[in-house]
């Protein structure tokens, strides 16, 4: 047989082609059976054109979701070097306010863990005289300002420090920076 298949119709399959032929315009139940084949092949080159094109629209999407993805990525990375950003920006902006009033209190200062942070870096420094009952946070930078105009005659202190200089000088001299030799201030050891 060249390609050629017996067929076998069912009785319910016969009265299908009989009502195909007269749909079609057939001439017989044959002409309808080679209709719905050739209807049936015709349909089935469709849907593997539509197959096909599906497996082609998957790893597009594949690429899209990779891209996706590399986009994500780079969102977060800019929102971490944002936030990063503006982190020190509010850590410099503490610390230029900080020395720009000299010394502030540690009850002024809302942002605990921050505080806690720069002092354990070393950018701020946390000041307290158990006997005065008093802590202040500074930086090093006020501190090594102060110190920096010793030795300074008992006199000049007031001429030379600002007010508030003043009473962080009292505390570092309370807390042993600062000596004490006759009428002059001298940086300690």
């Amino acid at each position: 047989m060249s390609g050629e298949r017996d067929i076998k119709v069912t009785e319910d399959g016969y009265r299908l082609l009989k009502i195909i032929k007269e749909v079609a315009g057939l001439g017989s139940e044959g002409e309808a059976l080679e209709y719905v084949v050739r209807r049936f092949l015709e349909q089935s080159e469709i849907l593997r054109e539509i197959l096909s094109r599906l497996d082609v629209i998957e790893g597009e999407i594949e690429v899209l979701r990779g891209k996706l993805d590399e986009i994500r990525e780079l969102l977060e990375v800019r929102e971490r070097r944002r936030v990063k950003k503006e982190v020190r920006k509010y850590y410099e902006d503490l610390v230029q306010y900080i020395e720009d009033r000299v010394y502030v209190f540690p009850s002024e200062i809302k942002a605990k863990k921050k505080l806690q942070r720069l002092i354990e870096e070393g950018v701020l420094v946390h000041l307290r005289d158990e006997g005065l009952n008093v802590e202040v946070i500074t930086t090093k930078k006020v501190i090594e300002r102060i110190l920096a105009k010793l030795p300074l005659k008992v006199t000049d202190v007031d001429k030379v420090l600002t007010e508030r200089e003043q009473q962080l000088f009292v505390l570092l001299n309370r807390l042993g920076y600062i000596l004490k030799k006759g009428d002059i201030y001298v940086r300690a050891g």
